[in-house]
C-alpha cells in the first residue's frame, strides 16, 4: 500500500520524501504484541512494526530515498507515524475499525463504527519541512525555535501518561517538547516553560500547527443514549489497536 505522509522527511538537497510504501503485519508483528515485558517498558513494539513493514520512503515524483531507513524513521514527525500505523492496520484487516467510546454528555459507552480509509490528512507546506522555524513570544519577548515532534517525543509522551506526577505537567512539558530551544537554551524542559505567560504557550502551540501536517484521529460520535454528540481520540498505539475487531 502506498502512504501518503503529514510531513515526511526533506534531504539535505532539499528533497522532499512524504510518501511510503507499507507491508501488512504477519505473525512475526503479532509477536512483538504478545512482548508483555516490551510493551510494559514503553513503545519499543511500535519502532519495531515500523521498522519491519515501512518498505521505502519516496517523493512525489518517484525518487526512492537512499538513506538509512532506520534514521528516516526516527525523523518523521508524530503526525506521520500516527497515518503510518493507520494504514498498516487498514492493509492488514481493512478500513473497517470497531471501538467503544464513552458519551462525555451522559457517560453512555457507545459502539462505533469507523472507516480509517476516510480520515483526512492535512500535508504540512513544502516550504516549512525540515526548517526550524523562530518565534518572538508575544508576552515575554523570548525568542523561541520550533521542532518536529518526533518517534522520541512519542515514547516521551507515553512515559509522562504512566508517570501521575509528570501527567500534571502535561501543559508544559508537551510545549517544550515542540521547541528546539527557548531564550537561547536547546531543548527546553517543563520546568522551563512554568514561568512563562500561558498565551504564549498558547502562541507556541498555534505555531507547532502550522509546522506540522496531521491526520485527524478525533472522531465525532452520536450517542445512542443521549442523541449528544461527543468526541473521540483514536488511539493507534494502543496494542488492541492492530486486533482484528
Amino acid at each position: 500500500m502506498d502512504v501518503q505522509l503529514p510531513d515526511g522527511i526533506k534531504s539535505e538537497m532539499g528533497l522532499v520524501y512524504d510518501k511510503a510504501k507499507i507491508g501488512e503485519m504477519t505473525g512475526q508483528q503479532q509477536n512483538y504484541l504478545m512482548d508483555i515485558e516490551s510493551l510494559q517498558s514503553g513503545l519499543g513494539y511500535i519502532d519495531r512494526i515500523l521498522n519491519d513493514l515501512i518498505l521505502g520512503f519516496y517523493s512525489q515524483d518517484g525518487s526512492e530515498y537512499k538513506g538509512d531507513k532506520k534514521e528516516a524513521i526516527k525523523k518523521i514527525s508524530i503526525s506521520d507515524v500516527e497515518t503510518l500505523l493507520i494504514k498498516i492496520r487498514e492493509a492488514t484487516y481493512g478500513p473497517i475499525y470497531y471501538m467503544k467510546g464513552a458519551c462525555t454528555n451522559c457517560g453512555k459507552v457507545n459502539d462505533m463504527k469507523l472507516d480509517l480509509s476516510t480520515l483526512e490528512i492535512t500535508r504540512s507546506p513544502d516550504e516549512v519541512k525540515g526548517t526550524n522555524p523562530e518565534l518572538a513570544l508575544p508576552r515575554s519577548g523570548k525568542k523561541a525555535q520550533l521542532k518536529l515532534m518526533t518517534m522520541d517525543s512519542m515514547h516521551k509522551t507515553f512515559k509522562i501518561f504512566r508517570n501521575p506526577k509528570a501527567k500534571a505537567e502535561i501543559i508544559t512539558t508537551m510545549a517544550a517538547m515542540s521547541l528546539k530551544s527557548l531564550d537561547g537554551k536547546e531543548n527546553p524542559e517543563s520546568d522551563d516553560l512554568k514561568p512563562i505567560p500561558i498565551m504564549d504557550i498558547n502562541f507556541i502551540n498555534d505555531e507547532y500547527k502550522k509546522l506540522s501536517g496531521r491526520i485527524d484521529t478525533n472522531i465525532t460520535h452520536q450517542c445512542k443514549d443521549c442523541e449528544q454528540d461527543f468526541n473521540n481520540k483514536l488511539n493507534v498505539v494502543d496494542v488492541n489497536f492492530f486486533s482484528l475487531t
